[in-house]
């Protein structure tokens, strides 16, 4: 029998696989050529790093948010802002506390410069409240991002451990990068702009980006690149209440909102959420309709202005909302954004809602929001922070994260009073606020009236806010000023601020031990030297400590700390102090047994006299007094520490 058939089929088949390979060598070949030319520009170090985080350059023990992140969102790198600066450990200690907070300019802080902002007020409480813990509170806001941003960051938070995240954000869904009205839009389909996010982390994208921009460049830099931000972004600068785009902008927001929660959720990862604040009372519609009247922004503001005036504020709130919602440039947030949030809080067991709006209309009589709490259209102003800061805490409280034991309202109160804030800062922030309304939309000529003052402050907020000096050339110029003028009242607040920061910085800490030290605030002295000893222990710092315990009568403590000078550091000055103050807790133990022994009380104020402390030995001879008024041991003492005092 002829096997010919049989090997032309056998050449058949090797020619029908060869004619497969072939195919799918041809369907690879320009999938091998990307991933080649990709190889390429990585190994070159072509384009930007667009990770999350990057390892904080300064110390490597710590990550801290790329600078670069926002080239991603963003079609115009020119539009891109930068984030702020907050280090957190790559390996997370047993007491440490992570909060991350994701939003937009807001949250970030605008016009002000990190000391001011209610996530530093958050950090601060928490630290007083808890000094036991360590907290690191890592603000993600960037300025004109929306929620696509947000969730982008969400999906990424997982390998960072938090013990918590903040939000507070809705008033970019409409011309915030890629928002529906914005010159970054990119479509509707959250799938494809997903996906586009993800192709921008290649550096091959970047290059065509780049090499689409620049010829964009070429073409607008006449026109475009010297308009402000807000009118760069807004491209479509008429979206009607409930008209398609105004939908398309809520449902936007909801939709990666409820998938941001969904990723929490799955961690267990408790997330705060808050309402949000806009302007109402104090900033006019700035795009209005003309007809009809019920339609118009402007016919709306007018009648919210005459029952304002005529005290009916309940209508006045119902029709300056309604105004607000009228207005046709969407750069507040429509009240749905809102209603979200509450939805999405009650949709998720690990989502807990801070009403921070309802908590603020409570602080304003009339329940209308303005000038009280806002700057212009949605940035709080420091009162307004305040606020929001204060909601946070009180949601923490009221569901018992981080302790089951929450210090009284009363503490809680105390430690806001001294909530630091610069002068500087606040003035800055009046001074960019009244700069940029001159501008689009708002159009508001700087008041005949207005004056950029001439006080040191002043003057260093004017040169800050027209970039003359950045935000940490100023601090330091301020510090300095207030320590050659020993101010030490303005000089805490500084330290305080630049501490709670930059927390992890030791030699901050000690500086803002020393100031408070310096103003005999020995409970505040006390928390930044021990924050200081516990990122690194020092003799001098622990020398410090014992002192500051010693000047608030707490010797025991104070002994304590000078035996550990004795013992970890072999220390001549810790020897001295344990002899000195040997002697105080051994009477303060008989007094404990003897509590109405005027001659122990008398001893005990001696030797506190021969360290020239005034105050303490004050304190014993007023007890003594109360035992026995007319000691005549205990007036000459009294005497004497008024001598010393110049009383």
């Amino acid at each position: 029998m002829s096997k010919k058939p049989e090997k032309k089929m056998v050449t058949q088949s090797k020619n029908k696989n060869r004619e497969r390979v072939f195919k799918l060598i041809a369907l690879l070949l320009p999938f091998l050529f990307f991933i080649a030319f990709e190889l390429i520009l990585r190994l070159f170090g072509y384009g930007y790093d667009l990770s999350l985080f990057n390892e904080y350059k300064d110390d490597n023990r710590f990550y801290v948010l790329n600078n670069k992140i926002g080239l991603k969102y963003f079609s115009n790198e020119e539009d891109s802002r930068v984030g702020n600066h907050d280090i957190f450990l790559k390996e997370k200690s047993a007491n440490t506390y992570r909060i991350f907070i994701l939003g937009a300019s807001s949250s970030f802080g605008f016009p002000y410069r990190l000391t001011t902002t209610f996530d530093r007020s958050v950090k601060y409480q928490l630290m007083q409240l808890f000094p036991e813990k360590n907290f690191e509170v890592v603000n993600l806001s960037i300025t004109a991002v929306n929620s696509y941003t947000l969730l982008d960051f969400a999906k990424k938070l997982e390998d960072y451990d938090p013990d918590m995240v903040f939000v507070y954000a809705g008033h970019n869904e409409y011309y915030g990068a890629l928002g529906v009205g914005s010159t970054s839009n990119i479509g509707k389909n959250r799938k494809f702009i997903q996906l586009t996010l993800k192709l921008r982390n290649l550096k091959l994208t970047q290059l065509f980006r780049n090499i689409l921009s620049k010829g964009k460049k070429d073409v607008d830099a006449s026109s475009s690149e010297n308009r402000p931000l807000m009118e760069r972004m807004a491209a479509m600068q008429s979206i009607g209440f409930e008209s398609e785009g105004y939908y398309e902008g809520i449902e936007q927001y909801r939709a990666n909102m409820d998938e941001l929660c969904s990723i929490f959720s799955k961690l267990n990862v408790p997330v705060l959420y808050s309402t949000i604040i806009g302007n109402e009372k104090d900033l006019k519609p700035m795009i209005s309709a003309d007809e009809p009247k019920e339609n118009s922004a402007d016919y709306q503001f007018q009648l919210a202005n005459t029952a304002f005036k005529n005290g009916n504020y309940t209508l006045a709130k119902e029709k300056y909302i309604l105004a607000k919602e009228l207005d046709l440039l969407r750069f507040r947030a429509p009240a749905k954004i809102n209603e979200t949030i509450r939805d999405l809080s009650a949709k998720y067991e690990n989502v807990y809602l801070v009403d921070a709006e309802e908590f603020i209309r409570n602080q304003i009589q009339t329940r209308i929001l303005g000038k009280e709490v806002i700057l212009e259209h949605v940035h709080p102003n420091l009162y307004g922070h305040r606020l929001i800061s204060y909601s946070f805490i009180n949601t923490l409280k009221a569901n018992q994260f981080i302790s089951d034991n929450w210090p009284s309202s009363n503490t809680i109160r105390k430690i806001r009073m001294r909530i630091p804030f610069s002068k500087v800062d606040s003035i800055r922030g009046e001074y960019i606020t009244v700069m940029m309304k001159e501008g689009w939309p708002f159009n508001e000529p700087i008041p005949e009236n207005f004056i950029f003052g001439n006080s040191f402050e002043e003057k260093l907020a004017y040169d800050v806010s027209t970039l003359d000096l950045n935000w940490q050339e100023s601090t330091n110029k301020l510090r300095n000023h207030y320590f050659e003028d020993k101010n030490y009242a303005e000089l805490r607040k500084v330290l305080e601020n630049q501490a709670t920061i930059f927390s992890y910085d030791v030699q901050l800490n000690i500086d803002a031990g020393r100031a408070n030290a310096e103003l005999k605030d020995y409970t505040h002295a006390i928390f930044f030297y021990k924050k200081a000893i516990s990122l690194k222990p020092d003799p001098s710092t622990i020398f410090s400590l014992a002192i500051a315990y010693l000047k608030s009568d707490r010797p025991e403590e104070s002994l304590r700390n000078m035996e550990i000078l004795v013992n970890d550091y072999n220390s001549a000055k810790g020897q001295e102090g344990i002899s000195l103050i040997q002697p105080i807790v051994d009477l303060r133990k008989q007094l404990i047994v003897d509590s109405t022994n005027v001659s122990l009380m008398l001893q005990i104020a001696e030797n506190y006299l021969g360290f020239n402390y005034n105050e303490n030995a004050l304190k014993y001879v007023e007890m003594a007094l109360a035992e026995d008024k007319n000691c005549k041991e205990c007036h000459e003492m009294l005497q004497t520490i008024k001598d010393n005092t110049g009383e």
